[in-house]
């Protein structure tokens, strides 16, 4: 579930930050943020749950 390296630097040091949990149309989406610890770079990674459908889709934020 956690990244294994940073996908702007490559490094591995990667620090979990404080989740955010937003409720949008029945779906709960859980919003992962991680900080590389060398190349100071913030990026996510979303999950989705339908909260009808109990399948959890997982989305990875790319950098641009």
């Amino acid at each position: 579930m956690s990244p294994k390296f940073c996908p702007y630097c490559g490094s591995g040091g990667i620090e979990p930050l404080e989740p955010t949990e937003l409720m949008v149309d029945d779906m709960k989406w859980i919003v992962y943020h991680y900080e590389c610890q060398d190349c100071l770079e913030i990026f996510d990674k979303i999950f989705i749950n339908d909260l009808n459908d109990h399948d959890m889709v997982e989305i990875e934020v790319k950098p641009k």
